[in-house]
């Protein structure tokens, strides 16, 4: 069935027909940030019971020998491991990039499977062997997806389907208890009777298709040095050992297929099918031009295979499934059988008014339809209708349909409103889309690097430089080293301390060891272990710190009696700021700002750090606060470290404040 339904509806429309439906639902659209947005507004339509999901797609470029980002093929693992479980009321929204990607295929991934309970008798070393078998990386320490440590009979492993890491404790053979427990801390959560891993890889038994593809590649243009690696890695594969440069290879080796996991009765639903066929014709000819440069250059062998499966075999893939919906937005219902047109219309524009979006609205209710406003600005827009006498509050959500004639109004954000026209009456929404013009967008926040607790807590340490044991005093870092111990080789960091003295501190108890941070270049005097020297220098620091906060305490009573500038914080104005900020905030920016406000409305000065990475959102906290106290009739001034850092934040402030005289 092909349905015309325009793109504002798509998202209310699907949220709809999979909180109505136990069974699963895939939806392949055209591309990734299409795919990311429809993510988001089926959170906020959906059912709670629904589980949404996105079904993520390798970025590597076609042909270049780049591993991609382990969580990316993990999260590929989770969701197809949701699928073929059977789980219900699960929403997959995928690229068509991502579905036409090979993956592994479903009886590898059930064949690979294994299971753990409490009681179980497990042989420690098959266990391990198994898990680096399925592409578990065995480290010091467990604090991502996909990696396994030991620590005598203790076994802790981050299976990939899983939101929290699992540790085994063994007595003798037998599992004597599992537990959830967090990565940061490393403290347990609470216990589980029962757990499953599946595999790390989305390479499936791959032997045979490496032994073929072998005998099909023609090296005769390529490079010694590619030649080498190719054969190299060729040979591990038809081995079936797993190795970290595999994955570089699942495009060519892979023969599964998303649509393979999707059961008979789940809903197959593709988002302007002409618009996804396009897509992946061109995606194809990118990969046909990037291999034709890598053979010229002679970096990969002749004969490989296209890295993307063809629409033609998804087509052949998705017949089997006959439950499908397809969304065309130029579907008029008149084509004939099959062909249907639902009941949306857009919502109206108001460029920025107002006051004529609430004229609208009350128009709208008047003629006895459902008004429901979603936006960012929700208080000020509900305080707009109250102003005209309608009993109006802003609220967090609704759970259905408010009654005919009435208004709600949401805080909240979607991409596009529409007016349904149906039976049961017509219910009209309006999205800050229509009202401002544009929608606040979800920037894309840094990356922060997975890293191990070592890593946390000892960031660019080098050998040589200066550091402190919380037990044992000042010591100089000589760096990691390797040493067995009881038949088990484990990592240490090594420390040196005065007279040439050694201490090897577990990786495991790495944040009991901090950089060393003293005043200029004084260079300080290395602890002696075995002696008193380190805890009475503590003791004095115990005396100090209680001077300082004794001083502290006064500080803050005479601050508490201080009497300072109470901001008034109901200028429209700052309310027209802060709807023209163009993206979502985050939560932490959000609690910043409010903070800020209540500080500033008090009649104690404020005192307040705003701590924050680069590209957090931290110079849209300082604006709202000086756009406060302008209001107020007061004078603000910035001061920056840097001249180049003082004319960015010139230029925001000057394009931020332009639109206020």
């Amino acid at each position: 069935m092909t349905a015309g339904v325009p793109d504002a509806a798509k998202a209310s429309l699907l949220a709809a027909i999979a909180s109505s439906r136990p069974h699963p639902a895939l939806i392949i659209v055209p591309r990734l940030s299409q795919a990311q947005a429809l993510v988001e507004e089926l959170e906020a339509w959906a059912d709670p019971r629904v589980d949404v999901r996105l079904f993520p797609q390798r970025d590597s470029l076609f042909y270049e020998y780049i591993t991609p980002p382990a969580d990316i093929v993990h999260e590929r693992l989770s969701v197809l491991s949701e699928l073929q479980s059977g789980r219900p009321r699960l929403v997959i929204v995928s690229s068509i990039r991502a579905a036409a990607q090979p993956t592994i295929e479903p009886a590898a991934l059930l064949e690979s499977k294994l299971t753990v309970r409490r009681g179980d008798l497990v042989k420690l070393d098959q266990f391990l062997r198994r898990l680096d078998s399925l592409g578990y990386q065995i480290e010091a320490l467990v604090d991502r997806p996909g990696v396994v440590s030991r620590r005598g009979g203790i076994i802790d492993v981050f299976p990939v389907q899983l939101d929290e890491p699992i540790r085994i404790e063994l007595f003798g053979d037998e599992v004597e208890s599992l537990r959830r427990f967090d990565t940061a801390t490393q403290r347990s959560l609470g216990e589980v009777d029962s757990f499953e891993v599946t595999t790390a890889r989305e390479l499936g038994h791959s032997e045979r298709v490496a032994r073929d593809l072998a005998k099909a590649l023609d090296f005769e243009s390529t490079e010694a040095t590619a030649e080498e690696r190719w054969r190299n890695d060729l040979a591990t594969l038809q081995s079936g050992d797993w190795f970290p440069q595999e994955a570089c290879y699942t495009s060519f080796l892979a023969r599964g297929n998303i649509l393979d996991f999707v059961p008979r009765e789940a809903l197959l639903v593709l988002d302007e099918a002409s618009e996804i066929e396009r897509r992946l014709d061109d995606l194809e000819e990118q990969a046909v031009q990037a291999r034709e440069e890598s053979e010229e250059r002679g970096e990969i062998p002749r004969g490989l295979p296209l890295p993307l499966t063809p629409w033609s075999a998804l087509i052949s893939l998705a017949s089997g499934h006959h439950r499908q919906l397809h969304f065309s937005r130029w579907t008029t219902g008149e084509e004939g059988g099959g062909f249907i047109r639902g009941p949306f219309t857009a919502a109206p524009i108001y460029g920025g008014s107002l006051r004529t979006m609430i004229d609208g609205a009350e128009k709208m209710a008047a003629e006895k339809r459902r008004v429901i406003v979603v936006s960012q600005q929700a208080q000020r827009i509900a305080e707009l209708f109250r102003e005209e006498g309608r009993d109006v509050e802003a609220v967090a959500g609704v759970r259905q349909l408010p009654a005919p004639a009435r208004t709600s109004v949401v805080q909240g954000s979607l991409g596009q409103g529409w007016i349904l026209n149906d039976d049961a009456g017509s219910a009209v929404l309006i999205t800050d889309a229509e009202i401002f013009g544009f929608r606040k967008q979800r920037r894309a926040l840094p990356r922060r690097r997975s890293s191990a607790l070592a890593d946390a807590v000892l960031p660019e340490l080098r050998a040589g430089d200066f550091v402190v044991h919380i037990d044992h005093g000042i010591a100089r870092f000589g760096g990691t080293v390797r040493r067995r111990l009881d038949n088990r080789e484990t990592e240490y960091l090594e420390l040196y301390f005065a007279d040439g003295d050694k201490l090897y501190v577990p990786v495991d108890q790495a944040d009991r060891v901090g950089r060393y941070v003293g005043p200029g270049d004084f260079t300080p005097v290395l602890t002696r272990l075995g002696t008193q020297d380190w805890q009475r220098a503590k003791e004095r620091v115990r005396r100090v710190v209680a001077d300082l906060a004794q001083e502290l305490l006064e500080l803050y009573a005479s601050r508490e009696l201080a009497q300072g500038y109470a901001f008034v914080n109901d200028n429209p104005w700052l309310m027209e700021l802060e709807a023209s900020f163009p993206y979502v905030e985050t939560p932490d920016q959000l609690a910043a700002i409010n903070a800020v406000k209540e500080d500033m409305e008090r009649v104690r000065p404020m005192d307040r750090l705003v701590c924050g990475d680069v590209g957090y959102g931290k110079t849209e906290v300082a604006i709202r606060a000086a756009f406060q106290a302008v209001l107020n009739g007061k004078q603000v001034a910035v001061l920056v470290p840097t001249t180049v850092l003082a004319q960015q934040h010139f230029n925001t402030f000057s394009e931020r404040l332009a639109g206020f005289p």
